[in-house]
């Protein structure tokens, strides 16, 4: 899988988790610490990010990192 696919699925699989929660992109953000403009670049594939927010995302989810990893069908 190229780096640019990749990234779109981890945030589209990011994504879909917050919105099943029902959380704003602010409040999620937050709770994770980083800022909104950067989850939502995330979430659009738009910028990669490290192991260690990957990390962050998946506690505040209560989920593996191997989730947001998954390719979706």
């Amino acid at each position: 899988m190229e780096k640019e696919a990749a990234r779109i699925m981890v945030g589209q699989n990011i994504m879909a988790l917050r919105q099943a929660r029902n959380l704003s992109l602010k409040d999620f953000a937050e709770s994770v610490g980083i800022s909104p403009g950067f989850l939502g670049l995330i979430e659009r594939g738009r910028r990669g990010t490290t192991a260690a927010v990957l990390l962050s995302i998946s506690e505040a989810y209560k989920i593996s990192i191997d989730d947001l990893l998954k390719v979706s069908n």
